[in-house]
C-alpha cells in the first residue's frame, strides 16, 4: 500500500526508465516498502541500515544487505546498472557529497540514478515563509541545517559528474486547497519533491 506521494513518485520513475535497459539495480535506502520493485526488473538489491526494513523488502522480492549510507555502499566499483534513492537520502544523510561519489562509483559508466530530495523552495514553502512560517523539511543534523532547491541540487549532481536528464516534480501543493499532481516539465522549482533522472559520465 503505498501513499499518494509515493505513488506519484512511481509514476514519474516509470516515465524516466520506460526505455531502460539493465539488469543490476541498487534500491538505496529502500525502506519498508520499496518503490523500486514497482518500476525496475532484474536483480533488484535493498540496501537499508533498518533491519526491519530489509525484512518487509525480502518478503516482496529483494536482495537485501544491511549497510549505513554514512559509512558507504559496500560494493565493488561499477557494479550497478541504476541506482534508485527516492526517500529524501541526500537531505538525511551527513556528507551528500561523500554519497553521490559513492553512488557514482559503484554505478556502472553511463549507469542511471535516480534520486530525490524534499524541495525547500517549494511553493507552499514559500507561503508559509511569506507568513512568517518556518519551511517545512529543514533536517538539522547536528552539523547545521540541510536544505535543497531544484537549482541547488541540479549543480551538486553535476559537480560529482552526473549528466541531467530529466527533472520532474511530485505535486505543487497548495496548503488547505489542494495537491495538484505535476508531471510537467515547467514549474518544477515549485513542487513538494524534486525528482532527477541523471546519468554517471567520464570525468
Amino acid at each position: 500500500m503505498f501513499t499518494e506521494v509515493q505513488r506519484l513518485k512511481i509514476e514519474r520513475m516509470k516515465e524516466f526508465l520506460k526505455d531502460f535497459k539493465g539488469n543490476m539495480v541498487l534500491d538505496a535506502g529502500c525502506g519498508y516498502n520499496p518503490l523500486s520493485k514497482e518500476v525496475a526488473e532484474g536483480c533488484i538489491i535493498g540496501l537499508d541500515i533498518k533491519l526491519e526494513c530489509l525484512k518487509e523488502a525480502k518478503k516482496l522480492g529483494l536482495e537485501v544487505v544491511s549497510a549505513d549510507l554514512n559509512r558507504g555502499i559496500p560494493f565493488k566499483d561499477e557494479s550497478f546498472d541504476l541506482i534508485i534513492a527516492t526517500g529524501n537520502i541526500p537531505s538525511i544523510i551527513y556528507d551528500t557529497d561523500y554519497l553521490l561519489e559513492e553512488m557514482r562509483r559503484v554505478l556502472k559508466m553511463l549507469g542511471v540514478l535516480i534520486i530525490d530530495v524534499y524541495n525547500t523552495c517549494s511553493l507552499r514553502n514559500r507561503l508559509r515563509v511569506g507568513v512568517g512560517l518556518t519551511p517545512l523539511g529543514l533536517m538539522p543534523l547536528g552539523i547545521g541545517i540541510k536544505a535543497f532547491n531544484k537549482s541547488i541540487f541540479v549543480a551538486l549532481l553535476e559537480k560529482h559528474h552526473f549528466r541531467i536528464e530529466d527533472v520532474r516534480a511530485t505535486e505543487i501543493r497548495i496548503p488547505k486547497i489542494a495537491g495538484i499532481p505535476w508531471r510537467y516539465k515547467f514549474l518544477v522549482s515549485l513542487g513538494e519533491f524534486i525528482i532527477v533522472k541523471c546519468r554517471k559520465v567520464r570525468k
